[in-house]
């Protein structure tokens, strides 16, 4: 399998990810004000931060995720081959995004959480016993949705890839909601926080949403564009890629869900998309990835040449709409 990206692309998408992360803090965008996202604790953006601390978290973030998912595949190989196109295109896909990357932010956080527990699942995949990797994910699960509720919504998700894994059995669904009951039962025995301080999130599909303006246009043509080329991936690798080993097929089908499931819960959740964003394009960068890896034509490079551009002109555009 021929090398479309390589160390130096990804040394180049790195570059571009810390020039674009770098111009969004020196001159943020508008502040795109999601509300109160916890069930129970501040959310991320009621963090009282310093900005510069805010930034550098997010950016090492950002960074951590690619790193973690470029060694993940070493060890559990969802994408075949030892090229960079995946950590390559989710950074830049996301520098594209100044809000993804001006401050630490939702999006970030829940794509290193989903990141770590498909990690989890896929780790122990063939195993007789998933109970603690059931309740560590169930863990993250609990916690993450104390100061944002879009954990919430993936617990059915991580439920459904750990069943699709085979790995749903009556003692690993115990040890699941024991881990996601556990930080609740902890902190309240505590007093740190009370039944009082609990709030149900408040919702709103993207037909009634109020969100307009340029710069959203322009976030999501970006979305629109992850998705779509996500979607042609998919058929691809469905058809060349998928068919050649189940554990390659099962791995890549719990990354999808994980990713379906952002986009549909960023358009029934709108006025918090962007705490999705994140979950989808590194989704859809392992799928591009796996499209690489099996296509031969030497016009594989300028079509992950051309991706990349086609981001970096939405990112100018934001900033110049």
């Amino acid at each position: 399998m021929r090398n479309a990206v390589g160390k130096e692309g990804a040394s180049i998408a790195l570059v571009i990810m810390a020039v674009f992360a770098i111009f969004s803090f020196v001159s943020p965008p508008p502040i795109f004000d999601s509300g109160e996202n916890g069930i129970c604790v501040p959310s991320p953006n009621l963090w009282q931060l310093p900005p510069l601390l805010s930034w550098s978290m997010n950016f090492a973030g950002i960074i951590a995720i690619a790193v973690g998912a470029l060694f993940s595949n070493k060890k559990l190989v969802f994408v075949p081959g030892q090229d960079y196109v995946f950590p390559a295109l989710f950074l830049i896909t996301v520098a594209a995004n100044p809000w993804l990357t001006s401050q630490l932010n939702a999006s970030t956080i829940l794509c290193a959480a989903n990141l770590g527990c498909l990690y989890l699942l896929m780790n122990a995949y063939g195993h007789s016993n998933a109970t603690q990797e059931m309740f560590v994910i169930a863990t993250i699960a609990g916690l993450g949705a104390m100061f944002m509720y879009a954990f919430v919504l993936f617990i059915p998700v991580y439920l459904i890839c750990a069943s699709t894994l085979q790995l749903m059995r009556p003692k690993e669904l115990c040890a699941f909601g024991l881990g996601l009951f556990a930080p609740y039962w902890t902190l309240i025995g505590l007093g740190i926080v009370s039944p009082a301080d609990f709030a149900l999130p408040d919702m709103e599909p993207v037909f009634n949403s109020e969100i307009s303006g340029l710069d959203i246009a322009f976030v999501l043509i970006e979305l629109g564009l992850a998705v779509l080329a996500g979607l042609i991936a998919v058929i691809y690798n469905s058809l060349k890629l998928f068919n050649t080993s189940v554990r390659l097929m099962l791995f890549n089908r719990v990354i999808c869900i994980c990713g379906l499931a952002a986009a549909i819960f960023a358009c029934i959740d709108f006025t918090n998309f962007f705490a999705y964003i994140e979950t989808i394009l590194l989704v859809v960068a392992i799928q591009v990835a796996n499209l690489a890896a099996t296509s031969y034509s030497r016009y594989t490079p300028y079509i992950s040449l051309s991706v990349g551009a086609a981001y970096i002109i939405l990112f100018l555009c934001i900033f110049t709409a």
